[in-house]
């Protein structure tokens, strides 16, 4: 899971906008002894410091993984 982390680090660290709330839920689930899926869901919140808007994004992820 380290690309995980690091990606979110460059995504709080990059941003113009302020983050002001983020909620992640990831799910995973075992198809026999050699597939594994995966579904990862996050929620962020944004100020928008040029409009003073607060905007909301929404993120679906998903991935199959192969193991032997």
């Amino acid at each position: 899971m380290p690309v995980l982390f690091e990606r979110d680090a460059a995504d709080v660290y990059n941003l113009l906008d302020p983050l002001r709330r983020r909620l992640g839920v990831s799910a995973y689930r075992q198809f026999g002894p050699h597939w594994r899926g995966q579904l990862y869901y996050v929620n962020a919140r944004y100020q928008q410091l040029s409009l003073h808007t607060i905007y909301t994004q929404h993120s679906l992820t998903g991935s199959l993984l192969w193991t032997w």
